[in-house]
């Protein structure tokens, strides 16, 4: 027999002992409720009798109300777990369905309900994004941060900010804790292809590989060089031991002169991951402990110290050891004195990465085939995934292997008495049965290219992915994520696929619009289990996203078209 809630009129199985609509307790239909009532028991006259008796009275009244009590706080509290689960539950759905209104009366219900949990503030988030109402998607972040003191939340605005580099009111933000601090270090890594090109790099290479040079003359004999594609500035000025870095005939550096330091815009460019801050224990982590901290009078603050590839590298912080900001950060970067190239070989500079971190690979090994016939060359990477090797002139193919990663071939160009920058070279780790893996790689322009995948999988999962929503996760199930989003030029940004059995789409976007992806050299490598690495080189033309590729049940279809207006882009804006 169904059990009727007396209070709001639910059928209950008649075996339940709550109701499963509205949480109040039930009784059976043909209990009767028996009033409580104590039972006389006979007691010995004496002085203290009537004492015991209302002792006894007492608690068991006490007993009783306490009884009570719980239970109407554990029936509510019940009662508020459900009903914010089943708000967060249909939020999530009309979200996944593009009901945008309908996500955010759900969120902030779920919000109403209980303002300490995260998972209201981010799905907010999410759905202001989706509709490009960034200016209320990041007041929830911020309201989140100030609410719950989420360090997820908190790591998400700072990521958030640095990219956009938009500005915030410092009054309707947290401000950054050392917790904060060390919490937003755990990601971030020195760029060792990025610290390798500062140390080799010739004012030739400047001009061949960040475009158009502009020069202007300083005081004390020095030239400030910018070029377009490059975010800082260059400075050559000849020293005691070197009077071949500036030719004053024209006020030029010399083609093979390296600059005395660089100064860089932000910080995102030499540290990848870099959110808004570091901290002195990560810097000495990444650099071995070898880092020393003074007042500078160039800065009028306090730096820190320390040496990577080669270079000497200077960078404000606070008194105890911390970098913390985005932008307009005092730094300088010192390379070495330029070696001697060797006029019979050339020289090839490079570094072999992680694709689903950036982070070099230590010992991965290298062999170099002529591809006209010749000696083959063997060498390893260095800890940091960088190396350095002098080769014949010639065409060769290299062949990277290392336990744990998939193996890969790339071409090589090798001119005699020259430099060769051979880039960043990127390794997938081996996948599982049913992952697919996607990585883009471009160079040093345009600055900010986006990885987005828009789908379902096999189970009728939605899929979106970028760099607001890194990860899609159902029922404790990771269903695709993207691994790294690199904001500074190169890359890799990689996506991963943990259901090759779904539909999806991949294109990558220009996230500054600068028009100029068409033709920047971009590549995008698909990675399956058991097959060949298929390789897409971006097609020419004008428009500001790529339309890649589409994913069905694990056939790839290649697309390879730029365009500025595609249904593909409707997440985008």
């Amino acid at each position: 027999m169904a059990k009727i809630c007396n209070q709001c009129g639910y059928k209950n199985n008649d075996r339940a002992i709550q109701c499963e609509h509205c949480g109040a307790l039930l009784t059976k239909p043909e209990e009767k409720k028996v009033p409580f009532q104590l039972q006389r028991v006979p007691l010995r006259r004496g002085k203290n009798t009537h004492r015991r008796l209302m002792i006894v009275i007492l608690c068991c009244a006490a007993i009783f109300i306490g009884a009570a009590v719980s239970g109407v706080i554990l029936i509510r509290s019940n009662m508020t777990q459900k009903t914010y689960k089943e708000q967060i539950t249909s939020a999530q759905k009309y979200l996944d369905e593009m009901d945008y209104e309908q996500a955010v009366t759900a969120f902030q219900m779920a919000l109403e309900v209980n303002p300490d949990k995260e998972e209201p503030y981010i799905g907010l988030f999410q759905t202001y994004s989706e509709q490009n109402n960034m200016t209320l998607a990041i007041s929830f972040l911020q309201k989140g941060c100030e609410q719950t003191g989420s360090q997820r939340l908190k790591i998400m605005l700072a990521r958030y900010m640095s990219k956009t580099e938009a500005v915030v009111d410092s009054e309707d933000s947290a401000p950054l804790t050392e917790d904060d601090l060390q919490k937003l270090s755990e990601e971030v890594e020195i760029n060792t292809a990025f610290i390798q090109k500062l140390k080799n790099y010739t004012y030739m290479d400047y001009k061949q590989n960040f475009g158009t040079s502009n020069t202007n003359r300083k005081e004390s004999a020095t030239l400030e060089v910018t070029c377009s594609d490059f975010s800082g500035k260059l400075y050559f000025q000849d020293t005691d031991h070197n009077k071949q870095v500036v030719d004053e005939g024209v006020w030029k550096p010399f083609d093979r002169a390296v600059p005395n330091y660089v100064v860089l815009d932000d910080l995102t460019s030499m540290f990848m991951g870099y959110a808004g801050g570091i901290t002195t224990d990560r810097l000495e982590m990444m650099t071995g402990g070898k880092i020393t901290q003074e007042y500078s009078k160039d800065a009028q603050s306090q730096i820190i110290r320390f040496t990577s590839g080669g270079c000497t590298i200077e960078v404000a912080c606070d008194e105890n050891g911390n970098v913390n900001g985005t932008t307009g950060i005092w730094n300088r970067i010192y390379p070495p004195a330029a070696g001697e190239v060797d006029q019979e070989k050339g020289h090839v500079i490079g570094v072999v990465v992680n694709a689903t971190d950036g982070k070099g690979i230590d010992g991965v090994s290298l062999t170099a085939k002529p591809v006209s016939g010749g000696t083959q060359q063997n060498w390893k990477t260095g800890t940091d995934g960088a190396y350095e090797v002098d080769l014949e002139e010639g065409t060769y193919r290299v062949e990277a292997e290392k336990d744990g990663f998939m193996t890969e071939e790339y071409d090589l160009e090798v001119q005699i008495g020259e430099q060769t920058d051979a880039g960043t070279w990127t390794m997938s780790p081996e996948l599982a049965s049913g992952e697919i893996r996607i990585v883009l790689e471009w160079n040093a322009s345009p600055r900010d290219l986006d990885s987005y995948l828009d789908g379902s999988t096999s189970d009728g999962t939605n899929i979106f992915i970028n760099f607001r929503n890194e990860i899609v996760l159902k029922n404790g199930i990771t269903y695709a994520e993207l691994d790294t989003d690199e904001t500074g030029g190169y890359g890799p940004e990689t996506v991963t696929i943990h259901d090759a059995a779904g539909s999806y789409d991949y294109w990558v976007c220009d996230y500054r619009l600068t028009g100029s992806i068409g033709g920047c050299g971009a590549t995008v490598k698909i990675y399956m289990p058991g097959q060949a690495v298929q390789t897409v080189e971006v097609a020419s033309g004008a428009g500001n996203y790529w339309d890649v590729c589409h994913i069905e049940n694990g056939e790839v279809t290649i697309n390879n078209n730029i365009t500025d207006s595609s249904d593909f882009t409707h997440h985008t804006g």
